[in-house]
């Protein structure tokens, strides 16, 4: 197909501008948007299962992972991961 038959396809002679829809209409796109919510929330619950399920060397961070509710997992788990050594400032400060 050429250019110009394309042009010609559109409604009113002219091409549509910006990206192609994904979705037929409004309603479609809650259906996805809901079912990759749900997909999340489920791949999350089970992160949290084998996180708890896992053992763990730090003492402290084991306790909270054991006796914490599901918002304190997480909030211990980013706190961990953040305090390793490869985000340390001086790590990044020393790359050059």
């Amino acid at each position: 197909m050429s250019r110009d038959e394309r042009k010609s396809a559109a409604p009113g002679g002219l091409p549509r501008r910006g990206r192609p829809r994904q979705w037929e209409g409004k309603e479609q796109r809650q259906r996805a948007y809901r079912a990759r919510r749900s997909e999340r929330s489920r791949l999350l619950d089970d992160l949290l299962d084998a996180v708890r399920n896992a053992a763990w060397e730090d003492r402290a961070l084991q306790a909270t992972i054991n006796d914490g509710d599901d918002l304190e997992v997480l909030a211990a788990l980013i706190a961990y991961y953040r305090a390793r050594y490869w985000m340390l400032p001086e790590r990044h400060a020393n790359k050059g």
